[in-house]
């Protein structure tokens, strides 16, 4: 979990919650990895992600899978998760983020939920990652296009670097594999580099702007005296920027956490 003066949310901080998740569990020891999420393009089933994933089967040498759920079939334990923390946090006051962390650690009383609080060292630049290494995602190794939206699982092994294993079915027999540096372009071999040789750098330098209007209506908050003076200094530390053509902030004060389950 992270709130919005920290990170954004987009296919970067999501990638890097996942590579956060991989590393800890490296150092406990597990070999393979399988991740079963929906098809959201901007979270789960990008480029960026495909990068990473690159990246850490051939740095720590494990195998990677992501299967992805058939459209209308959606439903997984995240989403009972998201509903338990929120029947919860209807019976707490929230005025800061961090309350909002100790909600989400409280909410299941038989098996408390792991939450880990990210910080902006915590994420990477995956846009850069991808564009350093991977300039082929769509055309396997038989020069046959591959629809990316039909993709149902991608497997990355690290004997195999730089390789995909693809599914556009649940058939055994339908894999397709995808190179995704070697691609000739009119007889020149690709510039891109390997992943598992790709260092990655850190995404923010700095805290992160708030959108001005949600920035306003919290100082608006303070002001009318409805959050308590002890949190007005946090509060106040955010940064606001002006964003053109934006729907209007729901709720405020739920805005300013974001809330990741992998």
């Amino acid at each position: 979990m992270w709130h919005a003066g920290t990170a954004k949310r987009g296919s970067s901080e999501i990638g890097s919650c996942a590579y956060s998740f991989i590393v800890s569990m490296v150092e406990k020891g597990a070999k393979e990895f399988v991740f079963i999420s929906d098809n959201c393009g901007g979270q789960n089933k990008n480029k960026n992600l495909v990068s990473l994933y690159l990246h850490c089967a051939s740095k720590f040498k494990r195998v990677i899978t992501h299967m992805y759920l058939e459209t209308g079939h959606k439903q997984n334990q995240n989403d009972s998760v998201h509903a338990v923390i929120e029947r919860f946090a209807k019976s707490q006051t929230v005025y800061v983020p961090s309350q909002w962390f100790k909600i989400a650690k409280s909410a299941c009383l038989k098996s408390p939920y792991k939450v880990k609080e990210m910080g902006m060292s915590d994420f990477y630049n995956l846009d850069k990652l991808c564009r350093e290494t991977s300039d082929n995602l769509n055309i396997d190794v038989n020069r046959v296009k591959v629809n990316f939206t039909e993709i149902r699982v991608l497997k990355y092994d690290y004997t195999l670097p730089d390789m995909i294993s693809v599914w556009t079915s649940w058939a055994a027999e339908d894999i397709k594999m995808i190179d995704t540096i070697r691609r000739l372009k009119r007889g020149k071999a690709s510039a891109k580099i390997s992943a598992g040789l790709c260092k990655l750098q850190k995404v923010y330098s700095g805290p992160v702007p708030v959108r001005e209007r949600m920035y306003r209506n919290v100082q608006d908050l303070c002001k009318k005296k409805l959050i308590p003076v002890a949190y007005h200094q946090f509060l106040e530390s955010f940064r606001s920027i002006v964003y053109k053509n934006v729907l209007q902030s729901r709720m405020i004060l739920n805005q300013l956490c974001f809330i990741f389950h992998f």
